[in-house]
């Protein structure tokens, strides 16, 4: 358990910085590039906003509500948060790793010290140096009552630990007792917690389950990758012309295109469309007949509403064509990919499908990279364009990128914007494809972006202002979790039933399951996991004599604890038939 270490000494009072209503939150923290310093955060404000300040493209927005904190105590909470954001401890927590948070981390520890906030609020106590040791025992009993997990009732008690060790970059009267809190008892003790072991609590993914998610992220990214990035690129090119609520105005204002240029191109478009016994875009009714889908010819033609309507009546042609209403507005991408020896779509790709499956794509390419490198999520949605390189010599495809767990600076504090890992993942050539798909997604410079449409005229001003970042983590389970549902529908309406992804028995499928998951079937390494697409030795060749083969990745310490469970479970075995 992490704590205040009694053998530390008292360090002098050091806060000569006071902060002042105006002072910067983040004043002693590298900020991303490129920010507006005028938006930042200021001591006097209620709310303060991390993430100007966390270079982690895949983290959430962080930040501290101190609206949540009682009134008494709410300047002495912001003084201190303030330090922890800007200072080290001047006292060391024993089995700290460092004496500096993360931001991210700042945020969780905030979130935690609130129960204790709240208690000292009920039981009258309007300061931090109003607390007595006698005080910290009763809080430790409420937190032994409370109905909470024994890794939430430590953390409640670590957190006051770390209020502790900064006690003398504070004011007086805001410092707790001289004394280590509860004479510095390990938790373990103190909440009489069994022993932990290091082992790795983060839960496999069971092979019915991963089995077909991998068969069906490769399929994406090597089967249906070409239709689906077309039809994306149409879709894209449709969505910036007229029809668009930006644009009415400007197409309105073009009326020689409206009167005197549409008849001719429409005229031609019915005989092309005849020719190749096509449908015009058509829209269901309520009563479910059809109609012509208008907007969509906006998009064809690049033109506004009101080019239907007008003297010129160019609208008869299509509506006394003759030509039959299609059920929705089709693409002109042809489908070449194939499932089974025939077309995966009995028809092309509709102009409402293409960004849902552009989604899909990077959902499964986040997959087969994931799980086919043993990457860290950090990792994984850090990536940016041209990370990946092929080594002729060797035949091996490596990915260079940036690292964050592990990243320190010459004084062994972590480094918030991370650095570039020294060695590069070693990986196969599904991955290195999937990367492929990716740049053609997307122009954006992160691989996994908050968007994937280019900041076109198509988007609206809200869109538009929204500045490019990297997919939170949280947003790609979201992306997984529709992939699998996607999946299944589509196995039941093809008649594929024994190819549905099933439900894991431990949850949601998450970034954070596929590393450890891979060192389990290195190990172990089940017949059929990839359906036969990749010889699994070849991946245990490449993964552990590779990306594993550097220490820093961490990878080598989960696939020596897999290696080690699946020996004693030999042993047991053996031993059981031997008996």
């Amino acid at each position: 358990m992490t704590h205040a270490s009694t053998s530390a000494h008292p360090v002098e009072d050091c806060g000569c910085d006071r902060p002042r209503p105006a002072t910067p939150v983040l004043l002693h923290r590298n900020l991303v590039p490129d920010l507006n310093t005028q938006a930042l955060s200021v001591f006097g404000d209620d709310r303060w906003d991390l993430t100007p300040g966390v270079f982690e493209a895949h983290t959430q927005v962080r930040s501290l509500d101190f609206a949540d904190c009682p009134a008494d105590l709410r300047s002495a909470t912001k003084h201190y948060c303030w330090e922890l954001i800007n200072h080290t401890a001047p006292q060391s927590m024993r089995g700290a790793s460092t004496d500096r948070l993360s931001l991210p981390t700042v945020s969780v520890a905030f979130r935690r010290l609130l129960p204790f906030l709240t208690w000292l609020r009920v039981h009258g106590i309007t300061s931090f140096d109003q607390v007595t040791t006698a005080g910290l025992d009763r809080f430790l009993d409420s937190v032994r009552a409370m109905e909470s997990s024994p890794h939430v009732k430590a953390a409640y008690l670590i957190e006051i630990r770390r209020l502790w060790c900064y006690r003398n970059r504070l004011p007086d009267a805001m410092r707790l007792p001289a004394t280590p809190p509860w004479d510095g008892e390990d938790n373990q003790n103190l909440l009489n917690l069994p022993h932990r072991g290091r082992e790795n609590a983060t839960p496999r993914i069971h092979p019915d389950t991963l089995q077909p998610l991998l068969v069906w992220s490769l399929r994406f990214v090597e089967d249906f990758a070409e239709d689906i990035l077309a039809a994306f690129a149409d879709y894209q090119r449709l969505a910036q012309r007229g029809g668009g609520s930006d644009h009415r105005g400007s197409a309105d204002q073009r009326a020689g295109r409206v009167s005197g240029c549409l008849h001719p191109v429409v005229l031609t478009w019915l005989a092309e469309l005849r020719d190749r016994g096509g449908s015009l875009p058509g829209v269901p009714r309520p009563d479910g007949t059809r109609e012509i889908h208008w907007l969509h010819l906006n998009r064809l033609f690049d033109c506004a509403t009101s080019a239907w309507w007008r003297a010129s009546r160019v609208s008869d042609l299509i509506l006394n064509s003759g030509i039959p209403i299609a059920d929705d507005a089709y693409l002109d991408t042809p489908t070449i990919g194939r499932l089974h020896d025939r077309p995966w779509r009995a028809t092309p790709i509709t102009y409402t499908e293409a960004p849902r499956l552009a989604r899909l794509l990077l959902a499964a390419c986040a997959v087969t990279i994931a799980y086919l490198s043993g990457m860290r999520p950090g990792e994984l949605l850090n990536l940016e364009r041209d990370c990946v390189e092929h080594d002729p010599v060797t035949d091996l495809w490596l990915i260079r990128g940036q690292h964050f767990k592990g990243a320190v600076g010459p004084d062994g504090q972590k480094l918030p914007e991370g650095s570039p890992r020294p060695d590069p993942w070693t990986v196969i050539a599904p991955v290195a494809r999937a990367i492929d798909v990716l740049h053609r997604l997307h122009p954006h410079q992160m691989l996994f972006p908050n968007q994937l449409r280019n900041h076109g005229k198509g988007l609206g001003p809200q869109l538009r202002a929204q500045p490019i970042t990297g997919r939170k983590t949280h947003t790609i389970t979201e992306a997984i979790d529709e992939l699998i549902s996607w999946v299944n529908r589509y196995c039941h309406t093809q008649g594929l039933d024994t190819e549905r992804i099933p439900a894991d028995p431990r949850g949601r499928v998450t970034l954070s399951r596929f590393r450890r998951t891979l060192a389990w079937h290195i190990v172990r390494r089940p017949r059929g996991l990839i359906a036969g697409a990749i010889q699994y030795g070849h991946l245990h060749v490449r993964i552990t004599l590779g990306y594993s083969g550097s220490y820093a990745s961490g990878f080598p310490d989960d696939h020596a604890y897999e290696d080690w469970l699946f020996r004693l479970e030999q042993l047991a075995d053996r031993e059981e038939r031997l008996a």
